[in-house]
C-alpha cells in the first residue's frame, strides 16, 4: 500500500494530467497576448484619429435644402381654478424642402498618410453637383407666416474644415457663395424663393478620411466615383454598380423617391431616418493585421495543447523524459510566436510576417528538441507536426465563409491521429 500513491504519481497517467493542466495554465500569458494586440490596436486608432484631426475627419455630403423661417400661433388649452382656459402661443421654427434631383459625379483620390509606423487613409475629392428644385408650394399658409425674404438655400457636409474651395452655387438666374450659417452642418446664403422649377449647381472640392457617406435625401438621386484606390468597401442602404481593377474603381448609384419612405419637407435636420437610408464607400487597408493577429491569438491554446500532446506521447512511447520547466519553456516560446507576429506585422505585410515568426519559432523547437531527446527523427516529427499547425491556422485565418468548415475538418483529422497514436501506449505501466 505504501508504494501505491508514488507509483501513481509517477505513471504515464499522472503525468498526463499535469501536462494538462500546465497547458491551461498557459492560457494566463496568452490573455496578455490578446490584451497587446488590442492595446496596439487601440494606439493605431488613436494615430489615425490625430491625423485625422489634423487633415479632416471622414465626410458625410447631405443633399442640398431651401429652408424658410416661419412662425406659427398654436392654440393651448389649460385649467386654471377648474376653468378650462385657451392661450395662443407663437410659435419660431423652419421648414426645409428638399430638391427633386441630385445628381453627383466626381472622382475621389486617396493617398496613405504615415505617422511613425502608422498609415492612414486620406483623400481628395473634387465632385460636380447639380439638379432641379420644383416650384415650392409652401404648406399651411392659413396658420404659418413665412418670412419667404429670408429663404435660404443650404448644404451639408460632415466636415467643413475639409473644405478646400469657396462654394459658389448657381440657383437658377442667382449665383451666391455659401457661409457658416447658425444650422448646424450647413453652409448657408439668402437666396429669391423660385416660382418654377429651378436647376442648381456647384462644384464640390473637399477632402476627407477612411469613408465617404452620402444621404439621399433628394426624390432622385445619382452618384458616380471614380478613383485610383483599387481596394474599396461599399456599405449602405444602397449598394452601387461597380467595375473594380488593379488601378482603380468606378461605382454608380441610383436612388429613386419609390425606394425610400421620406418626405420632401422636413422640420427638424437632426432626422434619424435620414441614416436608414445613408450608403458610401470605405477606402479600406487592403489587409487589417491586427484583425488578423487577433484571429492568430485565439487560436494559441490549441497550437500549445497540440505541441505539448506531441511532446508527450514522444515521451511515453521513446521512454525519453521531459520536465516540466521544459514543457513551459516550449510554451512559453509558441507565445512569443504571436509577440514576433505583432510586432514584425506592424512593418511587414502579415503574410510575410507569419512566415518569419512561425520559421523562427519552430526552427527554435526543432534544436531545443533535438537536444532535449538526443536524437534527430522525434525532433523532427514534433518540429514537422508545429509546420503543419501552423500552416492550418494560417489557412483559416485567410478564409471567411468556410473558416468554421475546414476547421471542423481539421480538428477532426487530429483528432482521429491523436486516437490512433494513443493505441500504442500502454496506459497501465
Amino acid at each position: 500500500m505504501k508504494n501505491e500513491s508514488p507509483s501513481f504519481f509517477r505513471s504515464k497517467v499522472a503525468k498526463g494530467i499535469y501536462v494538462g493542466i500546465f497547458t491551461l495554465a498557459m492560457g494566463i500569458p496568452l490573455i496578455f497576448v490578446s490584451s497587446l494586440v488590442k492595446e496596439r490596436q487601440q494606439r493605431k486608432s488613436e494615430v489615425e484619429k490625430e491625423v485625422t484631426n489634423q487633415w479632416s475627419n471622414a465626410q458625410e455630403i447631405k443633399s442640398v435644402f431651401i429652408t424658410i423661417p416661419f412662425t406659427e400661433n398654436i392654440q393651448k388649452e389649460s385649467i386654471v381654478n377648474g376653468k378650462k382656459i385657451t392661450t395662443i402661443e407663437k410659435v419660431e421654427s423652419r421648414i426645409y424642402i428638399s430638391p427633386k434631383s441630385m445628381n453627383v459625379v466626381g472622382k475621389v483620390d486617396p493617398e496613405i498618410r504615415k505617422l511613425g509606423i502608422y498609415e492612414v487613409v486620406v483623400y481628395n475629392s473634387l465632385f460636380s453637383i447639380s439638379g432641379e428644385f420644383e416650384k415650392i408650394d409652401l404648406p399651411n399658409k392659413s396658420t404659418r407666416i413665412y418670412d419667404e425674404m429670408k429663404a435660404q438655400i443650404i448644404f451639408g457636409v460632415e466636415d467643413i474644415r475639409g473644405l478646400q474651395e469657396e462654394l459658389i452655387v448657381s440657383f437658377g438666374e442667382q449665383k451666391v457663395s455659401l457661409e457658416n450659417s447658425d444650422i448646424n452642418g450647413f453652409l448657408a446664403q439668402n437666396v429669391t424663393l423660385p416660382t418654377a422649377n429651378t436647376p442648381y449647381s456647384f462644384k464640390l472640392n473637399i477632402r476627407g478620411s477612411k469613408n465617404l457617406t452620402f444621404v439621399p435625401t433628394a426624390a432622385n438621386t445619382k452618384i458616380e466615383i471614380n478613383s485610383k484606390w483599387s481596394s474599396p468597401g461599399f456599405y449602405g442602404a444602397f449598394l452601387p454598380s461597380h467595375d473594380i481593377r488593379k488601378n482603380g474603381f468606378k461605382a454608380e448609384w441610383a436612388v429613386l423617391e419609390l425606394n425610400r419612405n421620406l418626405s420632401r419637407v422636413f422640420y427638424d435636420l437632426n432626422n434619424s431616418s435620414w441614416q436608414e437610408y445613408s450608403f458610401g464607400v470605405n477606402l479600406v487597408e487592403t489587409a487589417n493585421n491586427y484583425h488578423k493577429n487577433e484571429r492568430a491569438a485565439k487560436y494559441g491554446l490549441l497550437i500549445i495543447a497540440l505541441t505539448f500532446l506531441a511532446f508527450f506521447f514522444v515521451e511515453v512511447l521513446t521512454d525519453q523524459k521531459v520536465n516540466m520547466i521544459q514543457y513551459g519553456l516550449i510554451g512559453l516560446a509558441l507565445i512569443i510566436f504571436y509577440c514576433l507576429l505583432l510586432s514584425i506585422s506592424e512593418y511587414l505585410l502579415f503574410n510575410y510576417a507569419y512566415l518569419i515568426s512561425s520559421a523562427m519559432t519552430v526552427i527554435l523547437i526543432f534544436l531545443f528538441s533535438k537536444s532535449l531527446l538526443g536524437s534527430l527523427k522525434p525532433a523532427l516529427a514534433v518540429s514537422g507536426l508545429i509546420a503543419i499547425l501552423y500552416t492550418f491556422i494560417f489557412t483559416i485565418i485567410q478564409l471567411d465563409d468556410t473558416a468554421l468548415l475546414i476547421g471542423s475538418l481539421g480538428l477532426f483529422i487530429i483528432l482521429a491521429f491523436t486516437m490512433w497514436i494513443s493505441r500504442k501506449v500502454k496506459w497501465e505501466s
